[in-house]
């Protein structure tokens, strides 16, 4: 089964992300994430703040606000799809830098690059994000990162179920399920 590099630059962030990381102290909570206010998230709050400060150590420039506010949808979104968000972030951090108006040599678009036709095919998939493709129909709303962390997540989640492997599904995001599929098929024969 052939591989991408970015595929396994996926899988190799995700793991290299678990090692030790950059945590934040309390006194060093800026905006609108103190201890108290994370607490509100119950179980997701230590990994909102986990998430929160992979971001930060990745992309520092990135403003507190927003920052915080990727943390959560990655939270939420991944425990919503099975997913760990620290994969999530990994994806993002691979696909964009955590740069929400990134845009592809192809097209894809926004933090987890999903590019228009595809979320146009995607609106049809019978997923939980599938009614949020549908919206995005304008290209601009991919910039969106609640949208396009919304959709990305669901998509690889589907991908995971559908492909029942997570580097399958992980290539599958990157170079497209069909290519995947056709594959695997040649590989059964």
């Amino acid at each position: 089964m052939p591989t991408t590099k970015s595929s396994l630059r996926i899988l190799a962030t995700s793991f290299l992300v678990l090692l030790p990381v950059h945590f934040l102290f309390p006194s060093q909570l800026k905006g609108p994430a103190r201890l108290e206010d994370l607490a509100r998230f119950g179980g997701l709050g230590k990994e909102i703040l986990r998430i929160y400060s992979l971001i930060k150590l990745n992309r520092a420039d990135v403003e507190e606000n927003p920052a915080w506010d990727m943390a959560k949808i990655i939270a939420r979104e991944s425990r919503k799809n099975s997913l760990d968000p620290i994969l999530v972030v990994a994806v993002i951090n691979i696909e964009s830098k955590f740069r929400p108006e990134a845009v592809s040599e192809k097209g894809a678009r926004g933090l987890m690059q999903i590019r228009p036709e595809a979320a146009a095919e995607l609106a049809q998939a019978p997923y939980p994000e599938a009614h949020l493709i549908a919206s995005s129909a304008n290209p601009d709303l991919l910039h969106d990162p609640t949208t396009n962390i919304k959709i990305g997540v669901s998509y690889l989640g589907h991908l995971r179920k559908r492909f029942r492997d997570l580097k399958l599904a992980l290539m599958a995001y990157n170079c497209g399920p069909t290519k995947i599929q056709k594959t695997l098929d040649e590989n059964e024969e």
